[in-house]
C-alpha cells in the first residue's frame, strides 16, 4: 500500500494537473484545437482554473470580460480579475492596466480595487520539514508565502499545492487583516 507522502505526492500531481488540463481545455476551446470554437465553454474552464490560482487563467479572464468572449462584456469585472491576477504575482502591465482605468473614474477604481482585495488572502507557512535525514541533502524546514482566493462566503481559500506542502503551520491573512491559523484540506 502506498505511504501517506506517496499519497500526498500524488494529490499535489492531481491537483496540478487538473489546473494545467482545465487551462488546456479553455484554450482548446478558445482557439479551436481539436474541437469546434466554444467561446462560452472557454470562458467556464478559464474561470475554474483562475479560481484555483492559476495566474494565466486569471490573466485570460481579463480580456474575455472586455470582449464579452463567452460571457457578458464587464470592464469592471475585467479590472477585478487584473488586480487578482497581480496579487497572485501575474505580469499585467502597467500600460494594460492604465488602459483599462481609464473607463472609470478614481472613486470606482477604489471600489475595483477593493472588490479585488476582498478576494485575495495572503498566506504563510512554516513549523514543517521536506525531505529525510536520508535523503543527500537531508530534511530542511519548510517555509513559504504565496496568494489564496477566497471562493466562499465562509472563508474558504484556494490556494496553489506548492504553498502549504510539508507546512506544520499555515497562516491565513484575510483581506480584512484577521489573521487565522488553518488546517490544510486536500
Amino acid at each position: 500500500f502506498p505511504s501517506h507522502d506517496t499519497l500526498a505526492a500524488d494529490s499535489e500531481k492531481y491537483f496540478a494537473y487538473k489546473n494545467i488540463a482545465q487551462q488546456k481545455l479553455a484554450e482548446a476551446y478558445k482557439y479551436g484545437y481539436g474541437v469546434n470554437k466554444d467561446s462560452k465553454t472557454a470562458f467556464e474552464y478559464f474561470e475554474k482554473s483562475a479560481f484555483s490560482g492559476n495566474p494565466s487563467s486569471q490573466a485570460s479572464l481579463a480580456p474575455a470580460y472586455l470582449k464579452g468572449d463567452g460571457v457578458v462584456p464587464s470592464t469592471a469585472a475585467a479590472l477585478v480579475w487584473i488586480y487578482v491576477n497581480r496579487a497572485s504575482g501575474g505580469a499585467f502591465s502597467d500600460k494594460l492596466v492604465s488602459l483599462v482605468e481609464q473607463e472609470f473614474s478614481p472613486s470606482e477604481i477604489t471600489v475595483i480595487r477593493n472588490k479585488a482585495r476582498e478576494i485575495v488572502a495572503n498566506i504563510k507557512t512554516g513549523g514543517g520539514t521536506e525531505g529525510t535525514p536520508y535523503s543527500p541533502v537531508g530534511s530542511r524546514k519548510v517555509k513559504s508565502t504565496g496568494t489564496g482566493v477566497i471562493i466562499s462566503s465562509d472563508g474558504l481559500v484556494l490556494t496553489a499545492a506548492h504553498v502549504v506542502k510539508g507546512a506544520g503551520k499555515i497562516e491565513v491573512c484575510l483581506p480584512s487583516g484577521k489573521k487565522t491559523a488553518i488546517v490544510a484540506k486536500s
